[in-house]
């Protein structure tokens, strides 16, 4: 007996369709990741650190040359000139020559002052050693050449010269010693002389910002090696360094006129706030998996010094009453006069001053060695 027509069931395309459907979606993933898996990956973006160090190759001057004092006579007659500090140009050489004919009239050696002068002719300021961390992201061309677009953070400080800071400070130190033995020849009670060198910690960064072209000259399985080379630009922030030196006597004169006088000078730099630089080097790239890996990379860097070195003077000293002026005069020829008297002038009364000693003009060089982890994608 065969069932009518009627009474055949016909497959339902309702239920063929989301089969389908479900057997495509299942098909996808899987598709989708051969695909990828297939496509061989152009961008790389990387995370890295280190440290970097600096040397400078600054074209250095002669001893700057400071305009000498207004002369005018002590009371005693001598010739003297008014000074702004005792610390550098003509107020190191006068006491020098007073110290020195102190020397041939006692007979025995007077200490001079260490003037600062050959130590402003030069560059003051270097780049210290620090750390350092930052991002590139990089893009393959072909199967050799790549770019890559770089943004690090350098913790290097700008900071004073070696060289600059120990004549700094043997500029401090022999103030005291020549103005110990100076006014130890004079009738003077209470005698106090005092010379400090301080050195703020003033903070300062740089970002460096770059473009770089990346070829590979030796490729392995997992181990490639590459040259690059590029520029870019140097962006300083914060601010430079600076030595302030504050030289300062007291005494009273006769046991009853109190003299005071302080001698402070200040030596700073200032960095542009950015300059060009140029970028080679080169390193080693190991795959971790295909889609990461880590690197060694050195690069030097090369930019121009630019930096500003400036020197200020500022006397001061305290004037007395009328009923307790003093004025105590050297007896050399050229002389030198301390004084509280309004109208009889001290030789520490010279005009305040402030200097642009130095513009560096040579290169600084920054080698850079960092380690990255870095993903393909």
């Amino acid at each position: 007996m065969h069932p009518s027509p009627r009474s055949v069931r016909r497959p339902d395309t309702r239920v063929f369709a989301t089969l389908t459907a479900i057997a495509l979606a299942g098909l996808w993933p899987a598709a989708a990741q051969a695909q990828n898996a297939a496509r061989p990956s152009k961008w790389t973006i990387e995370f890295s650190g280190g440290v970097s160090s600096s040397s400078s190759a600054s074209s250095g001057g002669a001893a700057p040359t400071f305009a000498p004092g207004t002369p005018f006579t002590t009371q005693s007659g001598q010739q003297s000139r008014a000074v702004s500090s005792w610390y550098f140009g003509d107020g190191a050489g006068l006491l020098n020559q007073v110290q020195a004919r102190f020397a041939a009239i006692a007979g025995t050696p007077f200490p001079e002052i260490t003037p600062l002068d050959s130590a402003l002719g030069g560059n003051a300021a270097s780049r210290k050693s620090g750390g350092a961390f930052g991002i590139r992201v990089g893009r393959t061309l072909t199967a050799k050449l790549s770019i890559e677009f770089s943004a690090e953070r350098s913790l290097a400080k700008l900071g004073l010269t070696s060289a600059l800071q120990n004549a700094l400070e043997a500029s401090r130190a022999s103030f005291e010693d020549a103005f110990l033995a100076l006014l130890s020849t004079a009738p003077v009670t209470n005698l106090t002389v005092s010379s400090q060198l301080t050195t703020p910690d003033r903070a300062n960064s740089q970002t460096r910002v770059a473009g770089a072209v990346k070829w590979t000259v030796l490729s392995g399985n997992k181990l490639a090696a590459y040259m690059t080379a590029g520029g870019g630009v140097m962006l300083n922030s914060g601010a430079g360094p600076e030595a302030i030196l504050n030289g300062r006597y007291t005494f009273r004169l006769f046991g009853a006129f109190l003299m005071d006088e302080t001698d402070r000078v200040v030596v700073s730099v200032t960095q542009p706030k950015n300059n060009a630089m140029g970028l080679v080097g080169g390193g080693f790239t190991y795959d971790l998996s295909a889609r990461t890996g880590i690197r060694a990379d050195v690069r030097l860097l090369v930019n121009s010094t630019k930096e500003v070195t400036k020197l200020t003077a500022a006397p001061a000293l305290v004037t007395a009453t009328a009923s307790t002026t003093g004025v105590l005069p050297s007896v050399t020829n050229p002389g030198i006069q301390f004084s509280t008297q309004p109208n009889v002038r001290s030789t520490m009364s010279g005009p305040n001053l402030s200097l642009t000693l130095f513009e560096g003009s040579g290169t600084n060089r920054q080698v850079a060695v960092t380690i990255g982890v870095f993903r393909r994608f």
